[in-house]
């Protein structure tokens, strides 16, 4: 279960919906509570400054423009993104594009533009045909301007942020950095640890196993696909507590077909001297298994 999580929350931080769907409803909630702070504002009568009031139809000009430029830009983020993957894809190999995905600049640049032109839909309904101060939401309407000036902001430092990122040397760094964080996560340094008092009692039965070709109880795979990932703790505790030699035949990245060999597991448990009579005469050494 561990390990399905993590695939999953893996799939979702590299996808490039999950953080604009987030920053998108965010901004759909701000644009239902905002513009009630406004109306409590002017239920106490509270005087704004100055720089941040304006009439309500310069406010409807002013973020109709914002609202029709934020999607236009956004599908522009899109069209540069899509580019730069199959430039990458060509380049530097399909592979590659897993470390592009996971690009927080990137999905971060696409979620400010669409939140920024929901929240500026939500605030242009709510604007009315007057002239009147008094009955514009001064405060929503300054917050949308300052969301489009940061939209503004991040547009340029996605446009450089994306012209670094296709460098060969940048390319490269971000593949070690990847790699060693999957080091990291693959093979902690603590794993096993627990087990090495017992290592040397073990090796001797695990060369005496591999001497006389035992697998033990085969575990096959039920479906097809690639191994995503391995939870070595649990296999270690499982084998410990149970006295099992389990070995296995794949490891993270292979590809198994249906009914492939995935592991086997066997009893650890020495044989003794009256255990030795029971053997086959070919010597093959017969093991009792402990099913799961």
């Amino acid at each position: 279960m561990k390990n399905y999580l993590l695939a999953v929350w893996d799939y979702l931080r590299g996808s490039y919906w999950l953080l604009p769907s987030l920053l998108g409803f965010a901004a759909f909630c701000l644009g239902f509570l905002v513009p009630h702070l406004d109306q409590y504002i002017a239920s106490i009568g509270a005087t704004l400054p100055e720089t941040i009031q304006t009439t309500t139809s310069a406010a409807r000009l002013v973020i109709s423009a914002i609202a029709s430029g934020m999607f236009t830009i956004t599908g522009t983020v899109f069209s540069i993104t899509v580019v730069a993957l199959s430039l990458t894809s060509q380049q530097f190999g399909p592979r590659l594009l897993r470390t592009f995905m996971f690009d927080k600049i990137t999905q971060l640049t696409l979620g400010i533009f669409i939140a920024t032109g929901v929240y500026s839909l939500l605030i242009l309904r709510i604007l009315e045909e007057t002239d009147a101060k008094h009955s514009t939401p001064q405060i929503s309407v300054a917050l949308c301007i300052c969301m489009a000036i940061v939209s503004i902001a991040v547009l340029i430092v996605f446009i450089h942020h994306l012209a670094m990122l296709i460098q060969a040397p940048q390319v490269v760094r971000a593949v070690v950095n990847d790699l060693d964080s999957a080091l990291d996560r693959l093979f902690p340094e603590s794993l096993g640890e627990a087990y090495d008092e017992e290592r040397k009692k073990e090796k001797g039965l695990l060369d005496k196993f591999r001497a006389e070709r035992h697998e033990g109880l085969t575990m096959l795979s039920s479906c097809r696909g690639y191994i995503q990932g391995l939870d070595e703790e649990h296999i270690l505790n499982l084998a410990s507590k149970h006295s099992l030699v389990i070995r296995l035949f794949v490891r993270p990245g292979d590809f198994v077909v249906c009914g492939a060999k995935l592991a086997s597991v066997a009893s650890a448990a020495l044989p003794t001297d009256s255990d030795s009579d029971s053997n086959s005469e070919d010597g093959s050494l017969e093991v009792p298994f402990i099913p799961e």
